[in-house]
């Protein structure tokens, strides 16, 4: 399993530019034969413990000239997996429990925010589970329990403030080689 319950472990898009240099699209689908969400703030260590963890998000800030590179590789990207020995098998759950297949550590996010299901078609679905602080597709609210298809490049959010997109496993590598 390709997340092999690295806790917390955090993989920014420089975590993959080189597979997509030395991979054809071919190769990195059958490696990586899951979606991805890239975190549009970047990551920062907080150098401590706090209530939510080591790790802390910072906002997205316009970036300075010649900067637009640096930033966009720190980009936080979550693979959407299921962690193993995750409670839930038939979900890839996110939230800001530990215990969430993707785990966001921000206060905004409920516990057990919302999750993700594959579909017979291939196709993933977003639900939100009741969340406090709601689940937005392409900035449309999701009701709670309320599940919507997400499609490459769709922007998702947890809580209200962060936004995160979605990619298929073809979409994050076609980006990645616009990159390089």
């Amino acid at each position: 399993m390709e997340n092999k319950d690295k806790k917390d472990k955090i993989e920014t898009i420089a975590t993959f530019l080189p597979l997509s240099k030395r991979l054809d699209l071919d190769q990195f689908m059958v490696r990586f034969p899951h979606p991805f969400l890239i975190c549009e703030g970047g990551i920062e260590d907080a150098g401590g413990s706090s209530r939510f963890g080591t790790v802390i998000f910072f906002h997205a800030q316009p970036a300075q000239e010649g900067t637009e590179s640096v930033d966009q590789q720190r980009k936080r990207v979550f693979r959407l997996v299921k962690k193993e020995n995750s409670p839930v098998a038939q979900m890839i759950t996110v939230g800001r429990a530990g215990n969430n297949d993707i785990r966001i550590l921000d206060p905004l996010v409920s516990k057990f925010h919302a999750y993700f299901q594959r579909q017979d078609n291939g196709e993933y679905i977003l639900c939100d589970a009741g969340s406090t602080n709601g689940t937005m597709v392409n900035d449309e609210q999701l009701g709670p329990r309320e599940k919507r298809t997400v499609q490459q490049g769709d922007r998702l959010s947890f809580g209200g403030e962060e936004l995160f997109n979605y990619h298929t496993n073809q979409g994050f590598f076609e980006f990645l080689s616009k990159l390089v």
